[in-house]
């Protein structure tokens, strides 16, 4: 592999759903008496409010180490919106540190 195609060495690995929800509950503080699924709704079944919605998106963010489109935050209602936005920040970080 060229140093172009190459991971980089500080690359995180991207977490699965339940390390995702579990890290996320944790940065978060909140402790959730039940198992979270990708259709946990954040505000009526985990108890979220708007900003500490926005402090998990932002958590996302500073996970990937990117802050570059910030104001294209998505809409979250569940856990599963949550790790797709995760999912599409992380893969996109990875990108550019593969491709940088």
């Amino acid at each position: 592999m060229s140093a172009a195609t190459d991971p980089a060495p500080d690359a995180a690995p991207v977490l699965g759903f339940e390390r995702f929800a579990a890290a996320v509950l944790d940065e978060l503080d909140i402790e959730v008496g039940v198992p979270v699924a990708a259709t946990t709704d954040l505000y009526d079944e985990i108890g979220l409010d708007s900003l500490q919605a926005m402090e998990l998106l932002l958590i996302v963010e500073g996970w990937s180490g990117r802050t570059d489109h910030l104001d294209e935050l998505p809409v979250v209602f569940t856990m599963g919106d949550a790790y797709a936005h995760y999912l599409a920040v992380a893969v996109g970080s990875q990108a550019a540190r593969v491709d940088s």
